[in-house]
């Protein structure tokens, strides 16, 4: 469905924000939580380049979790073995190593634009959540104006959110919690894990490589040749260290170096750790501190972010987001959706409506949940404390149709503003289901329906 929403936003941070769609008959509570849900789908965009990992999602990646896998392997020499050249290629992929850049956007692109997307839009989705694309030194001041002025506007946007105790779509890593509440001094090889679990991984097992480098190196039993000759041999699974094809480039921007002339300069078993510390330092600490210094002062213009630093960063997620929304198959349980359901105007408890509507949603999926979300309350986000602390509480009713006129003709439809769901009383279970996932996959964005 097209139509044309009402963009603008009121000046005032401090008055409560409730948005009205143009051409549309809908207004309150309902309009104004899609308003937040549909920026936050927008705010995820891959072609923003705003979040690590945006080129894989715009590559149509082919590996687990949205790692890029290189077309070809590294170089190795003639005396590595296959495995040891399955070993490099592996390695490489999992660091992400793919130095093909998508072109700068037009100089003409005002700032703060979010520029219509393409047909094919992708969105960044990691298990692990979202985290700041890191900037390197050489990148051009047009792109980091662009870039900081985006996180800016967020930084306003979810301050926006938690102080009209809205909720935001925008499932953020914990690694970026930490910087929001000003832990990020204390940022290390741990905390890649909830960035890009892949390359944490690889860089663990390179860790312990260059663990062994640093004993031998302190090792005085051993002459310093001696030493030395003992930590070039050292292999990861029998491939030498040098014969990976690393180099000191940010893995995964291929533009980034670490270090002064790091394109040109090898990674070795002699300086791997300085690696490991370069790439980890540079990942969470310094390509991503212009984003997070904008995102902070569009926070601090709307909302003191000194308030945040009384939860740890594991729980931020829960206040700007509420109920976290779990895995694939994670379902919602029967009996709680019977307590939380509160039936009305022609249907009772022992409706039967009322029981095949609770097994049909404790059949849901998480995709199929966040749409029945979205259709009836506006967001695809439960507020925390999950369906009991819907405000107010989730209200079922019987659709009003001619006694002549067949119900299973008929979609259910909601007022979103008082989470009222009006749902016909259909001949069977399966009718049910196909109206419900038929208004809530058509009705999504709209408010026509009512």
């Amino acid at each position: 469905m097209t139509k044309t929403k009402n963009r603008s936003i009121a000046h005032a941070f401090h008055a409560l924000l409730e948005v009205q769609y143009e051409n549309e008959v809908g207004t309150g509570l309902g309009p104004t939580l899609e308003f937040y849900a549909l920026v936050s789908q927008e705010l995820q965009r891959a072609d923003l380049d705003l979040w690590h990992g945006s080129e894989n999602f715009k590559q149509k990646p082919t590996s687990f979790g949205g790692e890029i896998v290189k077309s070809q392997p590294p170089v190795v020499t003639d005396r590595s073995s296959d495995a040891a050249a399955r070993l490099a290629s592996s390695v490489r992929d999992a660091l992400n190593l793919d130095e093909d850049r998508s072109p700068e956007p037009s100089e003409l692109e005002k700032e703060t634009l979010i520029p219509s997307p393409a047909p094919d839009a992708t969105y960044v989705s990691w298990p692990c959540g979202l985290f700041p694309q890191a900037i390197g030194r050489n990148a051009r001041s047009s792109h980091v104006s662009r870039v900081k002025a985006k996180f800016r506007f967020l930084g306003k946007f979810m301050a926006k959110a938690v102080m009209d105790s809205r909720m935001v779509d925008i499932p953020l890593s914990v690694t970026m919690y930490r910087w929001v509440v000003s832990e990020q001094g204390w940022l290390g090889l741990s905390d890649v894990r909830h960035v890009a679990p892949e390359l944490w991984r690889s860089l663990c097992r390179l860790r312990r490589v260059a663990d062994r480098a640093r004993a031998l190196a302190a090792d005085t039993r051993h002459t310093p040749d001696q030493r030395s000759q003992m930590i070039n041999g050292l292999e990861l699974d029998g491939c030498p260290i040098e014969e990976l094809g690393l180099d000191f480039i940010l893995p995964g921007d291929g533009c980034t170096e670490l270090r002064r002339g790091g394109r040109d300069l090898p990674v070795t078993a002699h300086n791997l750790h300085d690696y490991i510390s370069l790439v980890t330092h540079w990942l969470l600490y310094e390509g991503v501190t212009k984003q997070m210094d904008a995102f902070k002062e569009g926070f601090e213009s709307v909302f003191p972010l000194e308030n945040l630093k009384i939860f740890y960063p594991e729980e931020l997620e829960q206040v700007f987001c509420g109920t976290p929304s779990g895995g694939r198959d994670q379902r919602w349980d029967p009996r709680m959706l019977a307590e939380c359901i509160r039936p009305d105007h022609g249907y009772n408890a022992e409706s039967r409506a009322i029981r095949m509507l609770i097994d049909i949603l404790s059949s849901y999926n998480r995709e199929e949940q966040r749409l029945f979300l979205q259709f009836v309350t506006g967001s695809p986000r439960l507020p925390t404390g999950g369906f009991k602390a819907l405000n107010p509480p989730l209200t079922v009713v019987r659709k009003s149709l001619e006694s002549s006129l067949d119900p299973d003709e008929y979609l259910p439809s909601v007022m979103t503003c008082v989470n009222y769901l009006k749902l016909p009383d259909y001949s069977g279970a399966e009718v049910m289901r196909a109206k419900l996932r038929l208004a809530a996959s058509e009705g999504q964005h709209s408010f026509h329906l009512s």
